[in-house]
């Protein structure tokens, strides 16, 4: 029958595709594909939990480098004096703030900002919270203890909607530039869709994708650059999969969303350190290690995630042949 090779330009899975009497063998980032004695393509997998394991070691190598830097550690030494809010309040706060079009990131009361050099912007309005009243009261041994009494409503405000003194600020997330290759793009709204979801894209303030589970919808931001735009839709998957229940708290929903966008996209051969390493920094406060264990949480979803993108990957690439061996 002969052989002849036919060029594969897929971004996130470069492969020299050769079509022989054989069958298929695929060379590059993906598996290989073969005919079995009746014809049919099979597909030997690769091992996707030894590459997903050496991914999460190199996001944990490149967190602890940032951590350790001295930028970065003079923040985390002013974000450890910020006051630590129940998951309830945390939950209060971020729904509020994600209802006005921002996302929270340093909250303070009025006063608190006012010590830090900081005053609330004229016309602001707070972010809404309960913090408890006690008393004190001897206990049965004569020691002096706390005695919750009621809660009542108080008043925060993000720093977004302060100014005055600069506060010790630390590495941004940047957006990831480049193309994307469309059918990943289209593959990852999919599985979006699949979950009973309706994907749109819009005008969103201090965000870039939002998976609300009342309407059942996912939007992303409008004009994010072509890769940012994966990645997003991919951070908002992992949210539709995995984050529908009452007992999930904020940062850690955040932390395993981005842990699984940087590990797809890591195994695929693409870099996002840019932008998803400061954004776990700042979830995760400086704690590498909470870092490591969402990463570890979300290894199953990651993995199911490859076996049907690559299913998907070669089914298209097998489907552009035809029984002659000629590119359809």
């Amino acid at each position: 029958m002969g052989s002849f090779r036919v060029e594969r330009p897929h971004f996130l899975c470069p492969a020299t595709v050769t079509v022989t009497s054989y069958g298929f063998v695929v060379s590059g980032v993906g598996p290989k594909l073969c005919n079995d004695q009746r014809g049919r393509i099979a597909v030997a997998e690769p091992d996707f939990k030894l590459q997903v394991g050496a991914v999460q070691r190199r996001l944990i190598e490149a967190l602890d480098s940032v951590v350790s830097s001295g930028g970065y550690r003079e923040f985390l030494e002013f974000a450890a004096k910020l006051p630590n809010y129940s998951a309830r309040n945390t939950l209060l706060i971020f729904s509020q703030a994600r209802e006005r079009g921002f996302t929270p990131s340093i909250v303070m009361g009025y006063r608190a900002w006012l010590t830090r050099g900081r005053h609330v912007k004229r016309g602001e309005r707070g972010l809404r919270i309960c913090v408890p009243v006690t008393s004190k009261s001897s206990g049965s041994l004569g020691q002096v203890e706390p005695v919750l009494r009621y809660f009542k409503s108080a008043t925060v405000f993000d720093i977004s909607q302060t100014e005055g003194e600069a506060i010790p600020e630390p590495l941004l997330p940047c957006f990831l530039e480049g193309e994307a290759d469309q059918f990943l793009f289209d593959f990852c709204v999919a599985e979006v869709e699949k979950l009973g979801f309706s994907v749109h894209f819009g005008e969103l303030e201090g965000c870039n994708g939002q998976t609300n589970f009342t309407d059942r919808s996912v939007v992303v931001a409008r004009g994010l650059p072509p890769l940012q735009k994966v990645k997003t839709v991919l951070h908002e998957l992992a949210h539709a999969t995995m984050h529908n229940r009452a007992d999930i708290e904020v940062p850690t929903a955040e932390l395993e969303a981005e842990s699984s966008a940087y590990l797809i996209l890591g195994t695929l051969g693409i870099q996002s350190e840019d932008f998803s390493v400061p954004y776990l920094i700042r979830w995760s406060k400086g704690e590498t290690k909470d870092v490591e264990d969402a990463s570890l949480r979300v290894s199953d979803f990651v993995v199911n995630f490859l076996r049907r993108y690559y299913d998907g990957v070669f089914n298209r690439v097998g489907a552009e042949f035809n029984p002659e061996g000629k590119v359809a």
